[in-house]
């Protein structure tokens, strides 16, 4: 391997162990990031791992402070909410074309799925974030299904600026401070069977209105929590 091919290779390893840290709360919003303690820990030079600290810059997920340093950059309550406002735009043109195009075995396998969780949710054997993984699992299953390129890859930029703002929204909406799953996690729960059924029934039109009422009520129970 070149020199030029390795250094390449070593800023990617440090980029993808960064950002999956990020993406999975090792590293907390606001944490700073010292590049000669990340390079000691991947065995690796400090040049690297700058590099790929700029990359994440560039992604929005770090923030480099000149004469403080760089840390994981906040997500504020603005930020969610304007994902919000595109994610009911984009999403519901998504399920409405999804109606259309999504595979019957694929609608099974999400009926039988949400049936577990139904069950789970009965027996209180499942934690909140498990519970919310149909949600996700429904929403992947509508992308892949839309059959639109470039709606796809729109959503997909903004993948990781999305689930960061679930996990903001998740903690303040979906627990509460006992750590009890909340009215908003049932509801949601709900509102994604009717998501199913509306697809299930291939109403593209039923569908992106009950997406759009699924992502405007996820974001006015967001709302009553810093009101």
């Amino acid at each position: 391997m070149t020199k030029v091919a390795m250094y390449s290779s070593l800023k990617e390893k440090a980029y993808h162990r960064i950002k999956q840290d990020i993406m999975q709360g090792k590293l907390l919003p606001g944490t700073l990031l010292s590049d000669a303690l990340l390079a000691r820990r991947m065995r690796i030079s400090r040049t690297p791992v700058r590099e790929a600290l700029h990359l994440l810059q560039q992604e929005g997920l770090v923030e480099i402070i000149p004469g403080r340093g760089t840390f994981v950059k906040e997500i504020s309550l603005q930020e969610v909410l304007e994902i919000l406002q595109i994610r009911m735009v984009l999403e519901s043109l998504a399920v409405k074309l999804a109606a259309e195009r999504i595979e019957e075995k694929v609608l099974a396998e999400l009926e039988e799925e949400f049936a577990q969780v139904e069950a789970a949710l009965t027996e209180n054997r499942k934690t909140p974030e498990e519970l919310q993984a149909f949600g996700a699992r429904l929403h992947e299953a509508i992308l892949s299904a839309c059959g639109n390129r470039t709606l796809t890859e729109l959503i997909n930029t903004l993948r990781e600026r999305i689930y960061r703002a679930k996990r903001f929204a998740f903690d303040r909406v979906f627990v509460d401070v006992q750590g009890k799953y909340t009215n908003r996690l049932y509801q949601s729960i709900e509102e994604h069977r009717r998501i199913l059924k509306a697809l299930q029934a291939r109403d593209g039109e039923l569908a992106a209105a009950l997406m759009q009422t699924h992502l405007d009520n996820g974001r006015k129970a967001l709302l009553e929590q810093f009101m």
